[in-house]
């Protein structure tokens, strides 16, 4: 058999499968170092893995994620109240549990406990309704964080509009938006005062609470625009009325007018800067519902611990009704963006979120509807026309 030689290119045999060694290069010594101190092989998702485990603020934060998922599945399970139910023992309504301390119970309650009976504690207390403020401030979080960090992973999976970023993409009707933004605020007070499903007091602090907080978060977010641009605009004022009215949903009928405003002023200015990061993280969300609902929501949310009557840090309670705000808070941010995550996956992935790029420069409405709101080169035809 004749000896192999490393410097001397095999001769190909005809029909072989055999590669043409002629085409490649030789590895130099300093190649063949490289070599010696690579890694080995592996998969990205190993890689991956293998950095996430060195990381221990990674593997806590996994385990708290863990942790959060676990309780949504479990806490409705475990909270037996509903959002506008009254409280009843024995099946007949206790009018004792009016108005009740975190923690405590009417004296019905405790007599069915010494009894031999079981009571979920009231975490938050109770409303004047007597019903249990827990689970009441649980539904109104949920409604303005799932809004916001819905329209986060939504926006995520659709991607940025042609020219965003480069091109500025103003609102087509500024006085649309802001009769918008006033019929929002005034159809609000169904959300927050009508939850009361009564004409009664509960209502009324609720109806004041709104409208206190919103008017605050619109000059909140007027006086951070004009440090920030240099200008008060129009487009804020209904931004900010937004947010307002998101951020003081969790807590209407549970803080005092008083706290309502400093509630709406902190809300206006942290959604005002918040809505400055779609530019800075490049993800384009052109209603600024991440910002304004996600960030107000989540700071509304929040605040209850501070300044909820008679349980928040700053109002009569202790910590407590703080590490209670987070829970739920984190409880509605992950639930929202797993399930929002599952369902616009699923629809991407079938019947697809984006429109043709010649559709997204013609314009939607033609595209779909076949006409424009505004003919704009029309009317300027037309005027030509009659000029000449």
């Amino acid at each position: 058999m004749e000896n192999f030689d490393p410097n001397k290119t095999p001769k190909k045999q005809i029909l072989s499968a055999q590669i043409d060694l002629s085409k490649f290069e030789r590895a130099t010594d300093e190649e063949k170092r490289q070599q010696d101190v690579m890694s080995e092989s592996t998969s990205f998702f190993k890689d991956g893995m293998r950095k996430l485990f060195k990381n221990p603020l990674a593997v806590l934060s996994i385990v708290v994620l863990a942790a959060i998922i676990l309780t949504i599945i479990i806490a409705p399970m475990i909270v037996p109240y509903g959002y506008e139910e009254i409280l009843s023992v024995n099946g007949k309504r206790d009018k004792g549990a009016k108005n009740l301390a975190p923690f405590t119970y009417s004296k019905a309650e405790q007599k069915y406990i010494d009894e031999g009976g079981t009571r979920f504690p009231h975490i938050m207390g109770t409303d004047e309704q007597c019903r249990d403020y827990f689970i009441r401030v649980i539904y109104g979080t949920r409604i303005s964080l799932v809004v916001g960090f819905f329209a986060s992973i939504i926006v995520l999976i659709i991607g940025k509009r042609k020219g965003f970023g480069t091109q500025p993409i103003r609102p087509h009707n500024v006085p649309f938006v802001m009769l918008g933004a006033f019929l929002l605020w005034f159809g609000w007070f169904g959300f927050n005062a009508g939850s009361a499903f009564a004409a009664n007091g509960t209502a009324g602090y609720a109806w004041v609470s709104t409208s206190a907080a919103t008017a605050a978060a619109m000059l909140s977010w007027g006086f951070t625009e004009k440090i920030r641009t240099g200008h008060y605009t129009a487009m804020g004022a209904a931004s900010g009325i937004v947010a307002g009215l998101v951020a003081i949903t969790p807590a209407a009928d549970v803080v005092s007018p008083l706290w309502a405003i400093v509630m709406g002023a902190i809300a206006g200015v942290l959604t005002c800067l918040a809505c400055g990061l779609k530019f800075k993280f490049g993800y384009d969300d052109s209603l600024d519902v991440v910002g304004v609902h996600g960030v107000g929501g989540f700071t509304g949310t929040i605040l209850v611990g501070f300044f909820g009557e008679g349980t928040g840090l700053f109002a009569g309670g202790d910590w407590r009704q703080l590490v209670v705000q987070i829970i739920v808070a984190l409880v509605a941010i992950v639930w929202s963006a797993v399930i929002t995550g599952i369902i616009a996956f699923a629809l991407e992935k079938t019947i697809g979120w984006r429109v043709t790029e010649a559709q997204e420069v013609g314009g939607i409405d033609l595209a779909d509807q076949g006409e424009r709101a505004y003919d704009f080169a029309g009317t300027a035809s037309s005027v030509l026309k009659e000029v000449k």
